[in-house]
């Protein structure tokens, strides 16, 4: 008897550790490795392991090994690919990131224009405050997908997806499990908007056609390790983040 017990309590163990495993996330889809078309950055960028669990301090010397310090001091931001699994599938995310180590008057002067970007803050407690308001993990990939909607349709938006940003900023003590599922939210709305501008399916496109509307709606998320820069400054042009150089 006392067998027939202890066989039911580690089947109901092992079957209850594989649902949790396997539990779906709200919001997520399963994708075809067709995603990985529209996701993965094929850039020369360096491939850089975010580890945002292991303290600012931790990250910026990494980056000092990975990219040097002359390099750093001139650029205040850096292009890299972080490793990322979405849908199951293992892509090299691409990404910039703001690290604070250099100061804003190296930044060369450019053509300026402000538009609405989402700003995603995550605090200590891994808390949302989302452009401004409190907010939760599983409404960004809903205000991502209203925030690509409005490109072009309204002044205080990009004109182009080009112009388009999606900030990240988190505190000290922010996980890297809630990191890496808001990075994968952005993602799901991400994919969402080449659907619906293509009326097909990710999985029923050529990779032609994935391949175009990745040009045309580009992905641009911005990470912000050490704010040295004001936000409400800074867009991305082309391959350069660029904020105006103030003149007496």
């Amino acid at each position: 008897m006392k067998r027939i017990l202890f066989l039911i309590f580690f089947l109901t163990f092992l079957f209850d550790g594989i649902g949790q495993r396997n539990k779906t996330i709200p919001g997520e889809r399963t994708y075809c490795k067709k995603l990985t078309v529209l996701l993965n950055s094929h850039s020369y960028d360096p491939v850089f392991d975010l580890n945002i669990s292991k303290g600012k301090d931790t990250v910026s010397m990494q980056l000092i090994q990975v990219y040097g310090k002359e390099f750093i001091a001139k650029n205040p931001s850096l292009k890299m690919r972080i490793p990322q699994t979405i849908s199951n599938r293992k892509i090299l995310l691409g990404v910039r990131l703001i690290h604070g180590m250099s100061k804003p008057d190296l930044i060369s002067n450019g053509v300026y224009l402000r538009r609405k970007s989402v700003r995603i803050m995550i605090n200590s407690n891994d808390d949302f405050l989302i452009d401004g308001k409190i907010s939760h993990l599983d409404s960004i990939q809903k205000i991502v997908e209203n925030y690509f909607s409005t490109i072009g349709t309204d002044y205080e938006y990009p004109e182009t997806f080009e112009q388009s940003k999606i900030i990240i900023k988190w505190d000290e003590n922010t996980t890297q499990y809630c990191f890496e599922q808001t990075l994968k939210r952005i993602c799901y709305g991400y994919l969402n908007l080449i659907e619906n501008n293509s009326n097909l399916s990710i999985c029923r496109m050529s990779v032609k056609e994935m391949k175009e509307l990745r040009i045309k709606f580009p992905l641009n998320i911005l990470l912000i390790l050490n704010e040295s820069l004001p936000l409400e400054e800074v867009i991305i042009v082309k391959d350069s983040v660029v904020i105006p150089i103030k003149t007496e």
